[in-house]
C-alpha cells in the first residue's frame, strides 16, 4: 500500500539467522536434552506373547460329564409324566404286584397299556436320567435333580417303616399337632396313609376312615400349619427309628449299638499311687554331636536316704553335681 517498506536484510544477516536456526534445531541443549529424554523413555517393540496351552498329563483340562444312559425304545411322553408322578409319591415302583400299574393308571386317566415290568423298567429309566442329571455343569439342573432324588429316598423310606410298629414317640407342645393326636396309633396311621395314598396327599389320607376314623369332623388337614406339622412328624418318625434325632439315642436303646464309643469309667477319688523303687532309674543320656555320651553315673545303694555321695575333690571333669556348700566356708 502507501506504507513505507522496510528494507531487505542483507547477506550476513540471513547468513546469521541460518546458522541460529539449524544450531537450535540440530545441535542446541535443550533439544538435544530432550530428544534423550524421549529416546531413553521409549520402549522397543517386542511382540505378543502368546500363550502355551499347559501340558495335561493325560487328563482332560476342562470337566466332561458322564455320557447320558443308553436311550431305551420311544416311550409315550404322557406315560413317562405319569410314572415321574407316582415315583413322587410313592418312591421307585417295584415290578411284581398290581400296585404300581393301579397308580400310574389313576395319574394317567387311562389305561397304560404295558405290564408292571415295563412299568418298573421306565421307572428305572427315569432315576437314572435324573442320576445324570445331578452331575451336570448347571446349577439349577442339579439342585432339581438332587430334590427329586431325595423326595424319592423318602418315599422308599415310608413305604418301608409302614410295615412296621412303632415305638411310642411324645409329642410337644410346639410341634403343631393336633391335641387328639396319640403316639403311635396315629403315627402308624399317618406313615401306612401315606405309603397308600401317596407322600404329602394328606386329603386322602385323612378322608380314609380305616386310618384316621376317630379325627374331628372340622380337621382341616389342607392348611399349610397342618402340612408342615405332619411333614416334621414324618421325618421325626424316620430319624428316631433310625437313631438319628439330633444325635440323641432313643429311650430303650444303648449307644453301644449305634456305633458311639463307650464312655470312660469315672475317676475315683483317691488314684492308686505307684510302689517306691528301692533303685532309682537310669538317667537319659544326651549325646551331643562330635562328642561322645558321658559315662554311667553310680546309683545310690540300697538302704539310703537316697542322697548322692560326693566324689573326693568337688567335682569332676563328667561330674554335673555342684559340691556342697560347707566346701565353699572351708
Amino acid at each position: 500500500g502507501g506504507g513505507a517498506r522496510l528494507p531487505w536484510p542483507g547477506r550476513d544477516a540471513l547468513d546469521r539467522r541460518f546458522r541460529f536456526l539449524s544450531k537450535d534445531w540440530a545441535g542446541g541443549s535443550s533439544h538435544k536434552a530432550t530428544a534423550k529424554s524421549l529416546a531413553g523413555n521409549a520402549k522397543p517393540h517386542q511382540p505378543s506373547k502368546v500363550p502355551k496351552p499347559k501340558p495335561s498329563h493325560g487328563r482332560a483340562s476342562t470337566y466332561v460329564p458322564p455320557p447320558p444312559p443308553a436311550p431305551g425304545p420311544p416311550v409315550d411322553a404322557d406315560l413317562k409324566q405319569a410314572v415321574t408322578k407316582s415315583m413322587l409319591k410313592f418312591g421307585d415302583l417295584p415290578p411284581e404286584g398290581t400296585k404300581a400299574l393301579r397308580v400310574v393308571s389313576s395319574e394317567l386317566g387311562s389305561d397304560p397299556g404295558v405290564g408292571p415290568a415295563e412299568i418298573a423298567a421306565l421307572s428305572q429309566r427315569v432315576r437314572s436320567e435324573w442320576e445324570h442329571m445331578k452331575l451336570s455343569e448347571k446349577p439349577e439342573k442339579v439342585k432339581k435333580a438332587k430334590n427329586k432324588l431325595t423326595r424319592l429316598d423318602l418315599c422308599n423310606q415310608i413305604r418301608q417303616l409302614a410295615t412296621r410298629s412303632l415305638p411310642p414317640i411324645p409329642t410337644a407342645p410346639g410341634d403343631g399337632l393336633p391335641r387328639w393326636w396319640i403316639s403311635p396309633a396315629h403315627d402308624q396311621a399317618l406313615l401306612r396313609g401315606s405309603a397308600a395314598h401317596g407322600f404329602n396327599m394328606y386329603e386322602q389320607i385323612f378322608k380314609d376312615k380305616t386310618l384316621f376314623g376317630d379325627a374331628p369332623p372340622g380337621f382341616n388337614a389342607m392348611s399349610e400349619d397342618t402340612q408342615a406339622a405332619l411333614f416334621k412328624r414324618i421325618r421325626t418318625l424316620l430319624n428316631t427309628t433310625q437313631g438319628k434325632e439330633g444325635g440323641k439315642v432313643p429311650a430303650g436303646q444303648s449307644g453301644a449299638g449305634l456305633g458311639s464309643r463307650a464312655s470312660p469309667p469315672p475317676p475315683t477319688s483317691h488314684p492308686a499311687q505307684r510302689a517306691p523303687s528301692s533303685v532309682a532309674p537310669p538317667k537319659k543320656q544326651f549325646r551331643e554331636w562330635g562328642r561322645p555320651a558321658p559315662p554311667p553315673q553310680a546309683q545310690p545303694p540300697a538302704g539310703n536316704s537316697g542322697k548322692r555321695p560326693m566324689p573326693p575333690g568337688g567335682t569332676g571333669a563328667n561330674n554335673h553335681t555342684l559340691p556342697h556348700k560347707k566346701q565353699y566356708l572351708g
